[in-house]
């Protein structure tokens, strides 16, 4: 059996997202080979995710294909990258199996083509995916199932690709949303198709058009090896986490630190004068809000003078305070 179940509808709501990326590999025919191909998970909303997704996990499956001799097998290599309208690939978004039917997934979305009309060529889609046809490996009892529409496509080799002595290069990638990781199948395989055509001069064929339809692909023209992990088929590895920075200390929250400061003379004569400086200052790291006062008491026996142009004011606050203070120790005799 090489094709069956060959429908375009029945297409499901998905939740997490898969992106698939095919390189060329050592297949050879008159298709495409994937040569390399990397599948990477994420959870929906995770920083680096390739789409935008609420709930479920996206897959991103990222490559090299190429259209050339391999391993110095000649297969019929596609020389002239005029002589192809493009490239088309899929991917098995249900998993390789020995089943020739797959079960849908509900909520799988992802990349997807619009199939080309006579007047609009193939153009990058996003839709749901669902399995509605299969290829069957040569010599074996494994089933490739694809969904209609191919999961993507490159036109214009000659300007798109790179060229090459045997044929033209290029790199690949899908996406789908799965409604949860575990809904991901443990190995993700590509499947590439020769859309005929020519440069600038698309087919109209369903034959060259639909993924579930184009029997000119590597399972059936070249050397496809599902057993081949760096090619065709690939394991899906979690994305690694960005790694957060580390956690500044907490800083104590800043306070003030008023200091009060007195200066004056030792010693004084009786009878005589002093000057006494008290000078205010903020060393700490804000600002003192408010009214800031504090209390000097004078050494018993010395009495306050007012300041130059304060002494009406000095000396109201000096008999408030002599009159609240205790009587002054008298010697002895003294009147």
């Amino acid at each position: 059996m090489s094709s069956g179940a060959i429908t375009r509808a029945g297409i499901c709501a998905g939740a997490a997202v898969v992106l698939v990326v095919a390189p060329a590999t050592a297949a050879f025919g008159n298709a495409a080979n994937p040569t390399s191909a990397k599948a990477t998970v994420w959870q929906c909303g995770d920083q680096g995710a390739p789409v935008d997704c609420t709930s479920g996990a996206v897959v991103k499956v990222a490559g090299t294909w190429s259209w050339g001799e391999l391993a110095s097998q000649k297969r019929s290599p596609q020389k002239d990258c005029a002589g192809r309208y493009g490239v088309g690939w899929s991917v098995d978004w249900w998993g390789m199996s020995e089943s020739p039917t797959a079960a849908s997934i509900p909520g799988l979305r992802g990349s997807t083509v619009t199939a080309a009309t006579k007047t609009t060529a193939p153009a990058a889609s996003w839709g749901d995916l669902t399995p509605a046809g299969v290829w069957q490996v040569k010599g074996s009892n494994t089933y490739f199932h694809t969904s209609a529409p191919f999961n993507g496509f490159l036109a214009d080799l000659c300007n798109n690709a790179t060229q090459t002595s045997t044929g033209p290069e290029g790199s690949f990638e899908s996406v789908a949303v799965y409604p949860s990781r575990n809904a991901i199948p443990p190995k993700l395989c590509v499947n590439f198709y020769d859309p005929h055509g020519k440069q600038g001069q698309w087919s109209t064929k369903d034959d060259d058009n639909y993924a579930s339809e184009a029997d000119d692909n590597s399972i059936k023209t070249n050397d496809f090896d599902p057993s081949s992990i760096s090619g065709y088929c690939l394991v899906p590895q979690d994305a690694p986490q960005p790694q957060q920075p580390p956690a500044k200390p907490q800083q104590p929250p800043a306070k003030p630190h008023v200091v009060v400061g007195k200066t004056g003379p030792s010693t004084g004569t009786a009878g005589g004068t002093g000057t006494y400086t008290i000078a205010l200052s903020n060393d700490g790291d804000a600002a003192k809000d408010g009214p800031t006062s504090f209390v000097d008491e004078l050494p018993v026996g010395l009495q306050i003078i007012a300041p130059a142009l304060h002494e009406t004011t000095m000396f109201a606050l000096g008999s408030a305070f002599e009159a609240a203070r205790a009587p002054s120790p008298r010697r002895r005799g003294a009147p």
